[in-house]
């Protein structure tokens, strides 16, 4: 294999977002909540769009495999594992 040169933009974005997750003890809710707070503190309007958990009901309902995909049926084991 050969060698992977290091890239110093990303070396250096990863070193501020460790360093900054460190302060909080990469507690993730911790890191969110100090995120949200510099949002506020710059003034800036910040665009929020809603969380998509699933596709939407009609994309759901209309979507399905294309024939030419063979998805193979996997029986279930009875022997409860």
């Amino acid at each position: 294999m050969g060698t992977q040169t290091i890239d110093p933009i990303i070396a250096e974005v990863r070193a501020v977002r460790d360093a900054h997750a460190a302060r909080f003890a990469y507690d993730v809710a911790a890191i969110f909540r100090d995120i949200r707070e510099m949002q506020k503190a710059s003034g800036r309007n910040c665009v929020r769009h809603p969380a998509w958990r699933s596709a939407p009901p009609l994309l759901r309902a209309t979507c399905a495999m294309p024939e030419w995909i063979q998805v193979p049926q996997v029986p279930l084991r009875d022997d409860g594992a």
